[in-house]
């Protein structure tokens, strides 16, 4: 593999960022050389400007604190197998949610939305039609924006259906943000190496219409309804499903090459916790489903007594 870049084909150690989680000693005070060595490590950045990039992918504040938390929970799942996963609670929590997922999200959510504002009335007002260099330098830069801007409304909470649609985007953004490490560790990849950012830009413009095929396949059920036709995207788009068989090959990846390479057994309570939340959350859907139905029945009845009440009304 040095074939592909001379730092691969060396075993590398991981570094284990929950060996020392002190943060306060009475004898000397608060431990700067903690918080220091965790802020300012390479990867803050850099995780701050991934989750902005999410935040332009999916374009709900919703999923993306549902996938911001869940990612936190997969990370103490698997912190027996992988040791970068090994956090301290105030990394995972303060540093990580708390201010470099909310920065990314937020910031990216305001993008979005300007984005929102500046595709309202697309500018066709050609370079040849300015006059002046500011103005003629400002349009060469629209240039490279996108051409159009869509408003993702998944509409999460309107039915057990559609969170379930929606939290499938989640799923697959945490198994692609799971494998980077899987694949790191079985396959001896350093962290900083062409080869990961290489993936990265590769899942980036995979990613970017694939997310968007797949709200219009879900939305098209919706739209369908209002409209009164059929369903008007009735198959998966390309680069959806080109995005599906990329997760599933490098998940076939790493489990292949990961074999005897994590000899610790699960967490019986890691176990006993995702067990719990999987009964919850199908239950959560069932009683949801369930009063859905009560209140569509309600309302047909009245509907029923209220023709019926008319009917009576022009017989007498």
């Amino acid at each position: 593999p040095q074939h592909l870049s001379s730092g691969l084909g060396v075993e590398i150690s991981h570094r284990d960022y929950g060996t020392d989680c002190v943060l306060y000693e009475p004898q000397t005070g608060i431990k700067w050389s903690n918080i220091w060595s965790t802020l300012f490590d390479e990867f803050v950045i850099a995780h701050s400007l991934g989750w902005w990039a999410k935040a332009l992918l999916i374009r709900n504040t919703a999923l993306l604190w549902i996938y911001s938390v869940a990612f936190e929970l997969l990370e103490l799942t698997f912190a027996h197998m992988l040791p970068n996963f090994n956090e301290c609670w105030w990394d995972s929590w303060i540093l990580d949610v708390a201010i470099c997922n909310c920065l990314g999200i937020y910031t990216g959510m305001a993008t979005a939305h300007w984005f929102d504002c500046k595709y309202t009335n697309y500018n066709w007002q050609g370079l040849s039609e300015l006059s002046g260099l500011v103005p003629r330098a400002s349009r060469s830069v629209q240039q490279l924006l996108p051409y159009s801007w869509t408003k993702l409304d998944w509409m999460v909470f309107s039915s057990p259906q559609r969170c379930i649609q929606s939290l499938l985007v989640v799923a697959v953004f945490l198994a692609v943000e799971l494998n980077v490490f899987f694949l790191k560790y079985a396959l001896w990849i350093p962290p900083i190496n062409p080869l990961n950012t290489l993936r990265l830009l590769l899942w980036l413009l995979v990613g970017a219409p694939g997310v968007r095929e797949y709200y219009e396949f879900i939305q098209g059920e919706t739209s369908s309804q209002v409209l009164g036709g059929g369903r008007v995207f009735h198959k998966l788009g390309t680069f959806a499903w080109l995005a599906l068989a990329m997760t599933a090959l490098e998940t076939m990846i790493s489990i292949k090459f990961g074999r005897g390479l994590y000899p610790n057994p699960w967490p019986r309570k890691v176990l006993v916790a995702w067990g719990v939340a999987a009964a919850a959350f199908w239950a959560g859907m069932a009683v949801w489903q369930l009063q859905i139905g009560r209140s569509s029945k309600r309302r047909h009845g009245e509907s029923s007594s209220a023709q019926r009440a008319g009917s009576d009304k022009k017989a007498a």
